[in-house]
């Protein structure tokens, strides 16, 4: 991997510690800043989107603003930039405002570079497995999945990138596996077959619908787990976001801007929750009215 980015990872584990202690100076948040920036070049480099990325950078530039002119009122500066200031935040609690708030968006723009590096590394790999496959299965429907993982992370809808990218490589797995059973039923079976043809007949169907049976109670297994953890999970958060609420209003055990972060963390792990949930229960209630074979 290239050298920039072993440079923006080791300013990221700088800058974790100071956000997370709720003292991040303005030259650590301009620093930031300037790192997200060459962030942002070294994805352009990279033939990625950025368009989510540059509007994280324009809220990081406005938080920073935010904090210099809070900043001013605190210490009771004087002229025309204090008076800019206290008309820019007139009527808004500036005491929220500070160089903490500055971190959270280019810590961001730091994590997107990081998933836009890993999804196209799985984009490229799942191209190679494809390319390696095509002579012996039939990779229609894994292009077509392909294709719609290429649309997604160029639009930079990096979770849904993610799933989909899952489901193409399952389609492939399955794909695979069906070809090694019926590899493995041509070579060793031919001779059984010609002497023996009825037995072989009724020893084939057999394994092919337990097969079937096995892989879709798996499929199923699988799927009603993952729905269940997901449930769980939307519960906890709901917690968490209650005790988010109570810490910040009524015990005041948080800052505002630690409050946001969090609030935002929960709320978006949510509606990523939410949107799984129904699409899982529908595959759920599709596979058991698939009729059983046999």
């Amino acid at each position: 991997m290239k050298i920039e980015f072993f440079v923006s990872l080791l300013l990221v584990l700088m800058l974790i510690p100071a956000a997370c202690a709720q003292n991040v100076t303005r030259e650590l948040a301009v620093k930031s800043i300037g790192q997200a920036e060459r962030d942002i070049n070294e994805m352009l480099g990279a033939g990625f989107a950025v368009k989510n990325a540059n509007d994280v950078l324009t809220s990081a530039k406005e938080a920073l603003e935010r904090a210099d002119f809070a900043e001013l009122i605190r210490q009771n500066a004087t002229g025309s930039l204090a008076q800019q200031a206290k008309k820019a935040l007139e009527g808004l609690n500036y005491q929220g405002f500070t160089y903490d708030e500055v971190l959270k968006y280019t810590l961001e723009i730091s994590s997107r570079k990081q998933q836009a590096y890993e999804l196209s590394d799985s984009i490229r790999a799942l191209e190679i497995k494809i390319d390696e496959c095509k002579k012996s299965i039939n990779t229609t429907e894994v292009e077509r999945i392909l294709g719609d993982v290429k649309i997604a992370f160029e639009n930079e809808r990096y979770t849904e990138t993610k799933d989909l990218l899952s489901k193409a490589n399952l389609e492939l797995e399955n794909k695979k596996a069906e070809l090694a059973t019926v590899n493995v039923m041509v070579r060793f079976g031919k001779n059984f077959v010609e002497k023996y043809w009825l037995g072989a007949l009724i020893t084939i169907v057999f394994a092919a619908v337990a097969g079937w049976l096995g892989w879709r109670g798996y499929r199923i297994k699988k799927t009603r787990e993952k729905l269940r953890k997901l449930k769980l999970e939307k519960e906890s958060l709901n917690r968490l976001m209650k005790k988010a609420q109570m810490e910040r209003f009524k015990k005041g055990e948080i800052s505002e801007s630690i409050y946001k972060i969090r609030m935002e963390k929960y709320s978006q792990r949510l509606n990523e929750v939410k949107g799984t949930i129904p699409v899982l229960e529908a595959m759920l209630k599709k596979k058991n009215k698939e009729p059983k074979k046999g």
